[in-house]
């Protein structure tokens, strides 16, 4: 079976690049307005996204407003020194981002990441909290465009190190919620899954990393 540790040839080019992620989003001097809100544009099309792609949830009782979605994403990407070259539309609705229907096609959207668009979504009233908000956008922007943002190589390296790590005890519970929920996807599409999963909290990267390889 595969080593689920790094071993010590392998250790420093996946820690360098996990590491560049979050130091260069987090302290990287960049000018501001790297990202720009879209306040209109017509609805996207819900085939083009995938469950992997997107953050489900239930419809909470009191939502946050539309206004607290948005400057809670302005907050998080000001956090981020203007790193993130993401553009993002925030509507109160789901239906205004995806079109009429969409619920019943794609289920309850809290948010997505489109990286063909370079784009990042909230409904603000399937939002909790601006807490739910902050954990939604830290699963799409630095689980998966963070992701994204490796060289090939090095992502395929965190994942194929993710995929030995399923019996590891403090991650097994995540990949057993992610085995039943993605159970259709490939074995790489579960690893990215997890990941960003626990990109979700707030805890730096060598802590996330430190998980990932035991």
């Amino acid at each position: 079976g595969r080593y689920p540790y790094l071993t010590p040839d392998e250790q420093g080019p996946v820690n360098d690049a996990f590491d560049k992620l979050f130091a260069t989003l987090e302290t990287k001097e960049t000018d501001l307005g790297v990202a720009l809100f879209s306040r209109a544009g017509s609805p996207i099309d819900p085939d083009g996204l995938s469950e992997s792609s997107m953050v489900a949830g239930k419809a909470p009782e009191n939502p946050i407003s539309l206004e607290e979605a948005i400057s809670a994403a302005e907050q998080f990407l000001a956090d981020y020194n203007g790193n993130i070259e993401l553009n993002y539309r925030i509507r109160k609705k789901q239906d205004e981002l995806y079109g009429p229907g969409s619920i019943a096609k794609i289920g309850v959207v809290k948010g997505a990441y489109h990286p063909g668009r370079g784009l990042f979504t909230l409904a603000s009233d399937h939002l909790s909290s601006t807490a739910d908000a902050y954990e939604t956008l830290r699963h799409e922007i630095l689980g998966h465009y963070g992701l994204d943002t490796f060289s090939p190589q090095d992502k395929q390296a965190l994942l194929d190190k993710i995929l030995a790590s399923k019996e590891e005890p403090s991650l097994k519970p995540i990949w057993d919620d992610i085995a039943v929920v993605y159970a259709d996807k490939s074995d790489n599409i579960q690893a990215e899954e997890v990941f960003a999963r626990l990109a979700e909290g707030e805890r730096s990267g060598k802590e996330k990393l430190a998980d990932l390889i035991g």
